[in-house]
């Protein structure tokens, strides 16, 4: 029962998520404990008809949970980012954004369970590894985010950068006879590499994009002498290639949401989730 008034609550929160008319229904049956012959009767519909509608009600419901859920992980990540590495009285920290290699290939090859079991160790690990030295945040599909504090220099960097490639791929050492479980890794520093969210993701994953770029099993880290120029050369492409692609489109939703969250949550969660509801 408290599952479904959650997403009662989902409904009162988020608008029009359902139909007066499945409003009514679903609440009849879920929250008054009506019986669906009861509610068939005073609607004059079959019971089957309720039934299916409840089971509507509830795959809507799920569905924006599930969306509600990936929000609420970007408004972790940020609150992470900007506590360790923005607010931290001038400290220096690393944003980390690791992705495992060949993770379709495991799929494809041994199936999507075992797929999510090596997620699972790789999780495990890359908390092993950070320890209190900072978070941990899976972001979707085969991508991490690590938040490391007290980061001095960049031979500190390199070393954990370092740690964390070598020991996952000794945690995978012989599991596999035709091909090895690698990563690539890229990383922002702050402050040296910017004072806000934005900054520091975009720098670390484009330095991810370099790692894969260079055949993968490897890390970067955003180094001024080396990548700004490249950096800022990509960033002026992206901004020529015009405002209407879907991309570009859900590029600015999610930067929308990221600024808006700070100042107005609720708004901001209405937004996205409306954004979503009208594109998908």
């Amino acid at each position: 029962m408290e599952k479904f008034v959650e997403r009662t609550l989902l409904y009162d929160f988020y608008g029009e998520l359902l139909t007066k008319r499945q409003q009514q229904i679903y609440e009849s049956v879920v929250l008054e404990d009506y019986s669906l012959s009861e509610v068939a009767e005073e609607l004059n519909i079959s019971r089957q008809g309720v039934h299916d509608m409840i089971k509507r009600c509830n795959h809507t419901l799920e569905e924006y949970e599930s969306r509600l859920h990936l929000v609420e992980k970007f408004v972790n990540i940020r609150r992470q980012v900007q506590k360790r590495l923005i607010d931290n009285d001038g400290k220096t920290g690393a944003m980390v954004m690791w992705d495992l290699d060949n993770l379709k290939y495991v799929n494809d090859t041994y199936g999507h369970l075992y797929g999510d079991k090596v997620l699972s160790r790789v999780g495990y690990k890359l908390k092993e590894i950070v320890g209190d030295d900072g978070v941990v945040g899976r972001i979707g599909g085969d991508e991490f985010l690590i938040v490391i504090d007290n980061i001095n220099d960049d031979q500190i960097l390199r070393g954990m950068l370092r740690a964390i490639r070598t020991q996952i791929k000794w945690e995978f050492a012989g599991d596999f006879e035709d091909f090895s479980i690698t990563c690539s890794i890229g990383a922002s520093i702050a402050p040296n590499n910017g004072k806000e969210f934005e900054d520091l993701f975009k720098k670390a994953d484009y330095c991810l994009y370099i790692a894969k770029e260079k055949g993968r099993d490897r890390y970067v880290f955003f180094r001024d002498e080396l990548h700004r120029k490249s950096y800022e050369e990509s960033i002026t492409r992206v901004q020529h290639v015009g405002t209407n692609g879907r991309e570009i489109q859900e590029l600015k939703a999610i930067a929308k949401f990221m600024s808006d969250v700070t100042e107005n949550q609720a708004l901001a969660y209405r937004e996205i989730l409306q954004h979503m509801l009208e594109s998908y």
